[in-house]
């Protein structure tokens, strides 16, 4: 739902205090702040045992279908849920499913985890578990940051791709020739490739595909300019070729073209030379509002809208509270509600189970409830705040103007 919304997907839990502890880890605490993705990963094996318990442990499958384990309860699933009120299947009265229909914009949809191995480079996965970043433009939420140990990273990858890649030059093929491809076969209907020169004329997608199909296509399409770093070379022509084949329930059309074809087109996605990424700029703070800000309107507008779902009263998912109030995801329960006044006034519980404002200032004097939100603009920024970890978790962070209505009530004393 809209920026989490009322039955906004899992994806956005943990609490707002499950914070990676830098002094207990602080290969990540110097990484994160440096901003350099986890050095070396793919030098070390990882336990692919231990990685399989891990997923299992931060519930990928409340996502993810192609885990190794079965989908989670309809009521825990991030994607699952939104997807049967947006198809009318859900078990809620007619006026709620219209209701909710009207609302839900984020996860929709994710990638599937299947034949991930297949595909992927194991350094890359243990560096993106680490440090996720927007992988796919016309998707509104992103990878969450969890909080994993580099060691951790490395057994999840070595469960997820427990082969390793195998040779394959491509590198010295004509990449004006597969640059020509990319622009003939219709590639960039679907992807992005932000940096590569751009093609004289795009041609339409190559192959005939629905509207809900081509959709669906479109919003999973990964931008390109991490294939070179993300993909096995010996895996990209197989897929680029017959991408079913390699992962049965990919969206991706197989586009028809010759195996020499293939691999001129694999040559320009992984060496066509690219320019600098974009720089995202950081929102403006905007200054603390004149006006009186009361408890109903922030909470109306902020926390019942984007927050609740997963910082909730434990009656409202099935039993719990959500992954920031009684855990998930890896994370400890941290008792956070932020449906109720009293409760979020009551703050939520550090790692020795003690009550502790959310409102208390952090090491900038900024409160710890708004360095959250300001650590997601800064995650957005291509930037990670090495001691907090940004809400809402994986979705889009507050517009500005949210942000703002929050800072005024809090400095306002946080008026009931």
């Amino acid at each position: 739902m809209r920026r989490g919304g009322w039955l906004s997907g899992a994806l956005v839990a943990a609490a707002l205090v499950a914070l990676p502890d830098c002094k207990r880890d602080p290969e990540r605490a110097t990484r994160a702040a440096s901003g350099v993705a986890g050095v070396a990963l793919a030098r070390v094996p990882g336990d692919g045992e231990h990685g399989r318990a891990l997923v299992a442990q931060l519930e990928c499958n409340r996502c993810h279908d192609g885990t190794g384990y079965e989908a989670a309860p309809l009521p825990k699933h991030c994607v699952h849920c939104h997807q049967q009120i947006l198809a009318g299947t859900y078990d809620a009265p007619k006026d709620a499913l219209a209701k909710w229909q009207s609302v839900i914009v984020d996860l929709r949809d994710v990638p599937s985890l299947a034949a991930v191995g297949a595909r992927f480079r194991r350094g890359w996965i243990a560096g993106f578990l680490l440090e996720p970043h927007d992988l796919r433009p016309r998707l509104s939420a992103t990878m969450p940051r969890l909080a994993f140990t580099a060691e951790q990273a490395r057994d999840v990858a070595a469960y997820l791709a427990p082969e390793d890649e195998a040779p394959s030059a491509l590198d010295a093929l004509d990449l004006e020739r597969g640059r020509l491809l990319f622009a003939m076969r219709g590639c960039a209907t679907c992807h992005a490739y932000t940096g590569a020169p751009a093609a004289e004329s795009a041609a339409p997608l190559a192959v005939p595909m629905d509207g809900p199909a081509l959709a669906r296509a479109m919003t999973l399409a990964p931008d390109l300019r991490f294939t070179r770093d993300r993909f096995r070379r010996d895996a990209l022509v197989r897929w680029i070729r017959d991408p079913a084949r390699v992962k049965p329930d990919t969206p991706m059309p197989a586009i028809p073209m010759s195996d020499d074809d293939a691999r001129l087109l694999a040559a320009y996605i992984v060496s066509a030379p690219l320019a600098p990424a974009p720089q995202v700029p950081l929102p403006a703070r905007l200054p603390v509002l004149a006006r009186k800000v009361g408890w109903d309107e922030v909470s109306a507008k902020v926390f019942r809208n984007t927050c609740w779902h997963c910082h909730g009263e434990p009656e409202y998912a099935v039993g719990d509270g959500g992954p920031g109030n009684t855990g998930g995801f890896g994370f400890r329960g941290r008792g956070l509600n932020v449906a109720e006044y009293e409760g979020i006034a009551s703050g939520s519980l550090d790692d020795e189970g003690n009550r502790r404002s959310i409102f208390t200032p952090t090491d900038d004097g900024v409160p710890r409830l708004l360095r959250a939100l300001f650590a997601r603009q800064t995650e957005e920024s291509g930037h990670l705040d090495a001691a907090m970890r940004g809400m809402p978790l994986g979705l889009p962070s507050l517009s500005p103007e949210d942000i703002q209505l929050v800072e005024s009530w809090v400095a306002q004393g946080r008026p009931r």
